[in-house]
């Protein structure tokens, strides 16, 4: 928790670069931290590496499938990855 949670005062400080290493080793840990993937994915977004971002919130989603946070970044991400009827169903499901 503690690479977490000194990733998170990192992403915070938009200090994103430096985010994603500790984010990867504290999941690398305990990948079964929902908040931290998402993050994670929200930092990569910053980072403009998309892919990643939509990789990391996924995963989050396995661990926490009803979580508007996740199934809202879930849903942007495939938004802008064209993917326009998924990205609706995600971003639906975040508001129920």
């Amino acid at each position: 928790a503690l690479y977490i949670d000194y990733a998170f005062a990192l992403m915070m400080n938009r200090e994103y670069d430096q985010a994603v290493p500790h984010f990867l080793q504290g999941l690398g840990m305990n990948e079964d931290v929902p908040h931290g993937l998402n993050a994670l994915g929200y930092t990569y977004v910053q980072l403009g590496r998309v892919q990643e971002a939509a990789e990391a919130f996924q995963k989050g989603l396995r661990y926490d499938p009803t979580n508007p946070y996740l199934l809202n970044n879930v849903g942007v991400s495939l938004l802008t990855g064209g993917q326009l009827e998924a990205g609706v169903e995600h971003l639906s499901r975040a508001v129920q």
